[in-house]
Formats: structure tokens, C-alpha cells, sequence
């Protein structure tokens, strides 16, 4: 016997043999595994959308077959309304927690529910490893808005209106520090906890969603969404299809936020929902200098070492298309200054992170096969080219150091120091090795040097040549509305992180846009799930009250309904 049943996972009214029975709400569900209750085999399960085989949708039956059995015990309830983010990681826990206290706050937490899904076995895992274990979790609030945006390679004029209006730089040292996190800043504007351990964010944003009632389902993949249109005309909806250890499941939401950052399935919902990619370059990637590592080459041997300060450059040809015809075609060069780091591979550290950043595109115009030039000295030569009125040449600097210093070991005197500085700016190690690789033996004088051993020193001091990989680019900032983080062609759809063709450089601007745009999208999805009217009155709402969640009232929320706002015990943090 077929027992025809309508429902759309938990909390939708259900119908038995066309009457309607009681509402389904995940409170009830230790009732129901208490009663024991068995399924038929051949019941067919409805979610409005299609119907499936009794099998992964179980629960439902169950629910259904205690409540027309032990009505009278039972209370009938709204249908709970849905908020599904895909992926738990920063941007997407952040999200969680805001739509989940927006809810809380305007007293819809008893029948709206707020699910995160993330396919491996672990949340938040860029967070734990991030600034070395640290966590940069933001860039030094106090400064100038312009000044941050500038560290936006890409999406600095779609954030401003979000940084000033929905969610600042200041909000986001609120939301930590009102929490209870206690942050500091370093000398480059970095901040960090005071606690030097990114578990310490990790937690208060954990805490957070578990006492706003977040569920997080660990090891279920989203394969794939599909929107569905209302046949009366209303807001439509989306069916969420995932893969878990012990099947396909499929459930119909109101409100979906896909934060999963760079993986190829976020793009790849956007794209079947309608929304364009901007095609992922490589951003933020260290340089890869194989022959200069390789045995014989400059820097082999050199790992773990730091230059204080380089500049980076990258010269590429400007594209034909955009010159005028009587126009020569002329090479372009960006730059970028900061610490470097030798490693094992090349070269990394915020100076190549940051020219990775600010050229991604022009990297992948040129397929990567470019020169980028290291100029181990620029602050020294800048002296030099003060003292001489800007006319001296690094080679000719180091010339003049050749009459100054005659008698001393090349290889053993470094004649680049800062001013009112008594160490050289760059390491010992790394300066004799560039002197023996410019033909300069270890034993020679200054004052024996040809000019042609000279120049081959500065070019070895201003020059490298490497190859480069990883990746960046995301979904176009124009589909989407910033204010809301919302799509453009399909209401209730909302982006956040890195799935965002947005990138920042080194130094916390990364998490802000994670922290800023998972905040506005948590919330906006929140009012949209409980309907148009209250966006208004759920984004209004000022950074003190957005950020602080009355502890009685989330406890509540959480000891209420243990079991439906319980947290996974599968999560790791």
C-alpha cells in the first residue's frame, strides 16, 4: 500500500491520505526515536518538488507516522522556514552566526533554522593555519578607510559601501573583542589575538553559531543546486542535493549562501544559477625560482632566510588593443615593496604575495612566462641617489664603495646599511653569496674589483627571473547587490569569501572581507527567509546591537529545543 505523504523535510506540513496532519518540527524527534516506530518500505516521500523512494528522507516518515499516532501529545506549529550556507569556513560560520542571530533577535528562532554543510571533516580550517598558526583575523581598524581599500587588488570600489554602511572595520574589532577576544596590533598593522593562537578566534566564532542555535552537518557535500521557480508567482526556492557517507540527500530551502571559497563547486552552482565567473587567475602565490634553488644557483642552500625589505617588479607589454595605432607599444611595470623570504622553492613574504596580488591579471595575460626583478637593496639606493642629487646608478654606487672601503674583503663587507642602522639590509649569507656568483672570490679587496664585476654585483642585487602558480578570481561583484550580498538574478541567493572575485593582500584584508561580507549575507538571507518586510528592519540595526547577542536569550534559544539546535558531535574545530 502506497500512503501518500507531502512534506518537505523537517518543519512542512505533512498530509496523510489528503488530510492534513500535524506540522513536523525537529523538536519532536527524540519522541520519535523513543517510540520506536518502524517505516514502510513502500512509502513515498513528496517534498513538493519531486518524489523519491522511501530511503534517505526516513526521519520524515517516521516523524509522520509517530505524530498520527500520538496526536494528542503533539502540538501543531508554523512550518519552519530554512537558511542552508554551504561550507564551514570562515566566511561561511560567520555567516551562520549572523543570520542565525538576526533570527534570534527579532524572535523568529522557534521556527527558522540555520544549517551548514561542509564536505570534509573539518571547519574553519584556513583559520587554524593562518599567520602561522595566529591568525591575522584583521588589519589595524584605526586606519584611514581609503588607505585599507587600497589593499584591495580587486573589489576595493564594491567594498566601500559595505565597509562605511553595513558592516566596518570597526564592527569587526567590535564583534571579536565583545566576545571576548582580546586583539592586538603589530608594527605593519596586523592584528592578532593577544593569545597568539588561532583557536582563540576559532572558538568565539564557534560559540557564537552554537549558541545561536547553528547546526553544522560535517562530511555532507553539496553536489549541486537547483532553483525552484513558485507557481503562484511568490519567491522561489532551492533544492540543495548532497552526498553523505550513507547516501545522496535532497532538501528544499528558502534561503541558500554559498561560502566555499575557492573550490570548483561554489563556481560551479553559481554558474547553473545564471551568474557569471570571473576566471580564477593565480593570486597571492609565492615565486617559484627553480634554477636559483637548484644546486649551483644563488639561492640554494639560502632557505630560511629574510631581506628586511625588496622590491619586487613585473614588467609586462602593455595590450596593442588599448594603444592608439600611432602609439608605440610600450611595457607597463608594477611594483611592490616589503619583506622577503627565501625558501626552499623561490621566494616568498608580503612583498611577493603582494605583487602577486596586484598583477594577478597581468601575470595570466602573459601565461606567466615573465621576468620578475628582486631588488635586494632599494632603500639603500635611494640614499645613494640622494647624497649624489638622483643621478647615481646602483653599479656606480657600488663603484664608489671600491675607493671608499680598498682594503677589505668584498665578500666579508657589505656596504648596504641603513641609515643609523649597524646591520646590513640584507643577510651576511645571502650578500657572499651574491659576490661569488658575480665572479668576485672570496679573498678579493674592494679595491681589486673591475667595473665589470661590479655591474654583474648589482645586477645580481636587482634581479631575478621566476615562475609562478596558484590561484584567485571568483563570482562577477557586478551580479551581485554588496548591501544585501545577494544575487542579482535569483533572489535568495547570497555569495560570501573567497567564492567572491575579490582579493586582498597580506595582513588581515582577506578575513575583513570574509568577516564583512558573511556578516551582511548571514543577515540579509535571514530576512529573507521570514519575508521582505523585515530586511529593513533586520540590516537597521545598529554595529552595537548587529555584533552583541543577549547571553540568557541564546541559551534559551540553545537549551530549548536541544535536539534540533544541537550542535553536530561530528565537528571538528
Amino acid at each position: 500500500m502506497h500512503v501518500p505523504i507531502a512534506t518537505i523535510s523537517y518543519g512542512y506540513l505533512a498530509r496523510i491520505a489528503g488530510h492534513h496532519c500535524l506540522v513536523v518540527g525537529g523538536r519532536w524527534r527524540a519522541s520519535w526515536r523513543e517510540a520506536g516506530l518502524s517505516h514502510h518500505e513502500d512509502w513515498i516521500i513528496d517534498d513538493g518538488v519531486c518524489c523519491y523512494k522511501e530511503g534517505f528522507l526516513r526521519s520524515e516518515a517516521r516523524a509522520i507516522r509517530a505524530i498520527s499516532s500520538h496526536s494528542s501529545n503533539v502540538s501543531v506549529s508554523r512550518a519552519v522556514k530554512k537558511d542552508r550556507v554551504v561550507g564551514a569556513g570562515a566566511s561561511g560560520m560567520f555567516a551562520a552566526s549572523a543570520a542565525a542571530e538576526a533570527l534570534l533577535e527579532q524572535g523568529y528562532s522557534s521556527n527558522c533554522d540555520v544549517v551548514v554543510f561542509e564536505g570534509t571533516s573539518k571547519a574553519m580550517a584556513k583559520v587554524r593555519i593562518s599567520g602561522g598558526g595566529r591568525c591575522n583575523v584583521i588589519h589595524d581598524h584605526t586606519k584611514p578607510l581609503p588607505q585599507i581599500l587600497g589593499s584591495y587588488p580587486r573589489g576595493s570600489k564594491e567594498l566601500r559601501g559595505l565597509y562605511t554602511k553595513h558592516f566596518t572595520p570597526d564592527d569587526a574589532y567590535r564583534w571579536f573583542t565583545s566576545r571576548g577576544v582580546e586583539l592586538k596590533t603589530e608594527a605593519d598593522g596586523r592584528m592578532f589575538p593577544c593569545t597568539d593562537d588561532s583557536q582563540t578566534i576559532i572558538d568565539a566564532i564557534y560559540e557564537s553559531a552554537k549558541r545561536s542555535g547553528v547546526n553544522i552537518c560535517m562530511k555532507e557535500k553539496v553536489e549541486s543546486v537547483d532553483y525552484v521557480q513558485n507557481c503562484d508567482g511568490g519567491a522561489g526556492r532551492f533544492q540543495v542535493n548532497t552526498k553523505t557517507k550513507s547516501g545522496s540527500v535532497s532538501v528544499v530551502v528558502d534561503a541558500l549562501i554559498l561560502a566555499t571559497g575557492s573550490f570548483p563547486i561554489g563556481h560551479k552552482i553559481a554558474k547553473a544559477l545564471g551568474h557569471t565567473v570571473v576566471q580564477p587567475v593565480p593570486s597571492l602565490f609565492t615565486f617559484d625560482a627553480k634554477d636559483q634553488v637548484a644546486e649551483g644557483g644563488i639561492l640554494n642552500g639560502l632557505s630560511g632566510l629574510s631581506v628586511p625589505n625588496a622590491r619586487l617588479s613585473l614588467s609586462v607589454a602593455e595590450d596593442a588593443t588599448e594603444l592608439s595605432k600611432k602609439r608605440k607599444r610600450r611595457k607597463k611595470v608594477l611594483s611592490q615593496e616589503g619583506p622577503l623570504l627565501i625558501t626552499h622553492h623561490g621566494v616568498s613574504g608580503p612583498a611577493a604575495l603582494r605583487l602577486s596580488a596586484f598583477a594577478a591579471r597581468e601575470f595570466s595575460s602573459v601565461n606567466y612566462q615573465c621576468e620578475v626583478s628582486i631588488n635586494f637593496g632599494p632603500q639603500w639606493e635611494q640614499e645613494q641617489r640622494a647624497k649624489s642629487g638622483g643621478n647615481s646608478a646602483f653599479d656606480d654606487c657600488l663603484w664608489d664603495v671600491t675607493r671608499l672601503i680598498p682594503k677589505r674583503k668584498v665578500a666579508k663587507s657589505c656596504p648596504l646599511f641603513c641609515k643609523r642602522s649597524e646591520d646590513p639590509i640584507i643577510p651576511k649569507r645571502l650578500w657572499s653569496r651574491l659576490v661569488e656568483c658575480s665572479g668576485i672570490s672570496r679573498d678579493t679587496n674592494w679595491g681589486d674589483v673591475s667595473k665589470a664585476k661590479i655591474k654583474k654585483l648589482a645586477q645580481n642585487l636587482s634581479s631575478f627571473s621566476l615562475n609562478v602558480t596558484s590561484k584567485g578570481g571568483g563570482v562577477d561583484l557586478k551580479e551581485v547587490i554588496m548591501s544585501k550580498m545577494e544575487s542579482r538574478h535569483v533572489p535568495g541567493l547570497h555569495f560570501c569569501g573567497e567564492v567572491l572575485d575579490v582579493d586582498g593582500v597580506t595582513g588581515g584584508f582577506n578575513f575583513m572581507g570574509c568577516w564583512a561580507t558573511g556578516f551582511v549575507a548571514g543577515q540579509s538571507a535571514a530576512a529573507h527567509v521570514v519575508g521582505t518586510e523585515t530586511i529593513g528592519k533586520l540590516l537597521s540595526s545598529n554595529s552595537q546591537q548587529r555584533s552583541a547577542c543577549d547571553n540568557t536569550a541564546c541559551n534559551h534559544a540553545f537549551s530549548s529545543d536541544p535536539d534540533s539546535n544541537e550542535m553536530n558531535s561530528d565537528v571538528k574545530l
